[in-house]
């Protein structure tokens, strides 16, 4: 999993941001996965496993950051990249022994599959520079569909705003698709148009 930054501190109440009676040294500040994921969740999912994105931090794990492949995603109308409409390029970069794939922006599960396809296999690490700027969405529209509506439910809520006037206190949920830009459909059944940018609302 990524590194992940929060700019709020979180706790089951009102808060301004940091827990009360606390205050964090600096924010934003790098938080634990659960500030943002509902992990019981995310495990119930047919996904692949997941680690902390501390994992590759552990010194036992170096002879696998050693076998890595960087996948560096291109400007859409870039003509030094590949497309995904067959196997990439594997370059070496010279003196430090990295390989690196060039891609496209914006390929669907497909193109990257067909783009990495005998050449996957041969490294324990895949690292994509910008994940959200190469993915696209799956080419089978019920799939990514069916995709979409369970990782809204992977994220989980921030928790709680002061109540308005006459008005309960709310919770206010991680969207999970708000980085892609895409108008759609939260957990609620409410349209977040992303016009012109998304903006947090409070859940029941």
């Amino acid at each position: 999993m990524p590194g992940l930054f929060c700019g709020l501190d979180r706790w089951w109440g009102p808060h301004d941001g940091h827990i009360p009676g606390t205050r964090l040294p600096q924010l934003p500040f790098m938080c634990p996965l659960d500030h943002v994921f509902n992990l019981e969740v995310l495990s119930s999912f047919d996904m692949p496993d997941w680690k902390e994105s501390s994992f590759l931090d552990n010194p036992k794990a170096s002879a696998i950051s050693s076998r890595k492949l960087r996948v560096v995603t291109c400007n859409e109308n870039s003509k030094q990249c590949d497309d995904g409409s067959k196997p990439a390029t594997v370059t070496q970069v010279e003196g430090g022994g990295e390989s690196i794939v060039k891609l496209l922006a914006k390929r669907t599960d497909t193109q990257i599959a067909r783009a990495l396809e005998g050449i996957a296999d041969a490294f324990d690490l895949i690292e994509f520079d910008h994940p959200s700027k190469l993915w696209s969405q799956f080419e089978d529209h019920a799939t990514n569909d069916s995709f979409n509506q369970k990782f809204l439910m992977v994220t989980d809520m921030w928790c709680c705003v002061e109540p308005e006037e006459g008005q309960h206190v709310g919770h206010i949920w991680y969207d999970g698709l708000a980085g892609s830009g895409q108008g759609h459909t939260d957990r609620w059944g409410r349209w977040i148009d992303m016009n012109p940018e998304w903006m947090p609302q409070r859940g029941p």
